[in-house]
Order: C-alpha cells, then structure tokens, then sequence
C-alpha cells in the first residue's frame, strides 16, 4: 500500500525565479521562506491560486503562479 501511495504523490517545482512560501493563502501571511527556481516540494493540495506543500516539516503555502504540478 504505501507503494500505491507514493506513486500518487505529487510535486511543485518553482517555475519562476523566485516565490515567497507563506504561512497562510495570502500574500499579507508571513513568510516561511523564498524558493528558487528549480526547487520541489511537496504538494499536499491545490487550495484556489494556491498550493498547499510541505517545506520543512510543516505546511506553507505557495502562489500558483510561480510554481506548476510536475
């Protein structure tokens, strides 16, 4: 089973040359940190303009404009 489960796992990489990961869906919510273009998390889901990932152990979120679904 968990093999089925990894194979569904999903990734964002960062399309643009940078965006803010935040702690919320918002561009007010605070900062968690910046990613570069070419770095993948993982995609937790698709929240609106938003992916939900997970970034060092806990869960940001990240504009659906700077990132696509790999």
């Amino acid at each position: 089973e968990a093999e089925a489960l990894a194979a569904m796992q999903k990734y964002v990489v960062i399309t643009a040359d940078s965006g803010k990961i935040r702690t919320e869906a918002s561009i007010s919510g605070g900062l968690i940190k910046t990613a570069y273009k070419g770095e993948t998390y993982e995609l937790i889901e698709k929240s609106g303009d938003w992916y939900v990932i997970k970034v060092d152990g806990r869960t940001g979120y990240l504009h659906s404009g700077v990132a696509k679904i790999q």
